[in-house]
């Protein structure tokens, strides 16, 4: 969105939320890792949530861009490149292996 409108609010709300989901999903996990909690299970069951948030968030945007087709828009990198054109002894060329084939077929792909 911040490319898209060049509004810094966007790139700002994607930081700060980026950063507060690391810094509150390690301080909870290594509050349950310390020594009074290291036999409740407590962190193996955060760290299997973690897991499970990650593979079903993963699974949803597969569909999203498989079975839905929302994807970005791609770039082609040779859009705008000029059209191909033969040049002056490209004919000949082409010519001739024409002939060749037409005498020796290859077992690959044919030129015409």
């Amino acid at each position: 969105m911040h490319r898209a409108t060049d509004n810094d609010d966007y790139a700002n709300a994607a930081f700060y939320g980026l950063t507060g989901g690391l810094i509150g999903g390690l301080a909870a996990n290594v509050a349950l890792r310390r020594d009074e909690y290291k036999h409740t299970g407590g962190s193996l069951a955060l760290s299997a949530l973690a897991a499970v948030g990650v593979i079903v968030s993963g699974w949803f945007g597969g569909r999203m861009v498989y079975e839905h087709g929302m994807r970005v828009k791609g770039v082609s990198p040779v859009e705008h490149a000029p059209e191909a054109t033969m040049l002056p002894g490209d004919a000949r060329v082409e010519h001739a292996l024409h002939d060749v084939e037409r005498y020796v077929p290859s077992s690959g792909p044919m030129l015409h």
